[in-house]
């Protein structure tokens, strides 16, 4: 977990307790990175009491580290190649007992702090993050994804884009997702959740989820269920419809990388397409944007929709610059 931080205090309590977040956070190998390190050599940086008190407290860890070791049979060298007798364990003891009692607190203020990460795609990009908890979530294109834990909650904020998520269920600490304002949260659950700037759309695939709006007296929350889509504009109320089966599979088609139609007209697979890809369709004629095809098409290949309107249709394809045109 990164975040900028001010360090004032010159109080030793404090001190203490801040170098003992340091040392804790580093032991979290999985988060620490590059910017881990640069503000912790920041921090070490603004006084000599700073780095006083960080040493002072690693080789409190450490030495506690060796004594569990003794405690267990082990056998431990001391600094000038002999065996640590009984006499230096109880030393080793009487001088990190202060340490380790500083690291446990700071433990477990560190554990209920929460630990975001944030994951995202380009145009035409496709993710899969496995969270620690066993729970996948995959990321669509051109997504922004936020998630957060701490004791006792897991929460992931949709900020664009489009994910789906299977979750691993556990009932004392649901899963929420939020987006736009809304909440959807996991009763043992696959679902996909699309925000787009004026739309919100939540579709269950399997076991149930409720979505709602928090905050708003005014809002009832809503079961779904497998084929449920609920949908919204981003300030409306949520409706609830159901689908089938088919339907389900194609607004998931992009799993496989593949835009699935039917009965979809040339405006909205020109949007769709527009989604994943840089060059960008554009339907110049109201009465072509109506027009309906089939199909199943590379969603990175936006070429075979405007083969199909050429070959299939009989319309008039030319590019300018990143765009491209189709018209009577």
């Amino acid at each position: 977990m990164s975040g900028a931080r001010e360090y004032q205090s010159e109080n030793p309590g404090d001190l203490q307790s801040q170098a003992a977040q340091w040392i804790l956070r580093r032991q979290d190998a999985a988060r620490w990175g590059p910017r881990d390190q640069e503000e912790m050599d920041a921090w070490a940086a603004q006084s000599a009491a700073h780095r006083v008190a960080y040493l002072r407290l690693e080789a409190a860890w450490t030495s506690a580290i060796r004594l569990a070791a003794l405690n267990q049979g082990a056998i431990v060298p001391a600094a000038n190649g002999s065996s640590i007798t009984r006499r230096a364990r109880k030393g080793i003891a009487a001088a990190t007992i202060g340490g380790v009692i500083a690291l446990a607190g700071a433990w477990a203020s560190y554990l209920l702090l929460p630990h975001e990460e944030a994951f995202a795609t380009p145009v035409g990009g496709h993710r899969t993050v496995m969270l620690q908890d066993g729970s996948k979530i995959e990321l669509n294109t051109d997504t922004a994804l936020r998630v957060v834990t701490r004791a006792g909650q897991r929460t992931a904020w949709l900020d664009h884009g489009e994910a789906y998520f299977q979750i691993r269920h556990n009932d004392a600490h649901p899963f929420m997702v939020m987006a736009a304002g809304r909440r959807v949260t996991d009763i043992g659950t696959e679902f996909l959740v699309r925000l787009d700037p004026n739309r919100f759309e939540v579709v269950l695939v399997k076991g149930r989820a409720q979505v709602d709006t928090p905050g708003n007296a005014a809002s009832h929350g809503a079961m779904l269920t497998p084929g449920s889509v609920a949908v919204a504009a981003n300030t409306g109320a949520i409706s609830v419809t159901q689908t089938s089966d088919k339907n389900v599979k194609s607004e998931l088609g992009w799993r496989r990388g593949v835009l699935v139609f039917y009965r979809t007209t040339l405006a909205t697979a020109a949007d769709e397409f527009n989604r994943y890809n840089r060059e960008q369709l554009v339907i110049a004629d109201p009465s072509v944007a109506r027009l309906t095809i089939n199909g199943t098409l590379s969603a990175t290949n936006p070429q075979e929709l405007t083969r199909i309107a050429q070959d299939f249709f009989g319309l008039r394809v030319f590019q300018r610059g990143d765009v491209v045109v189709i018209s009577r």
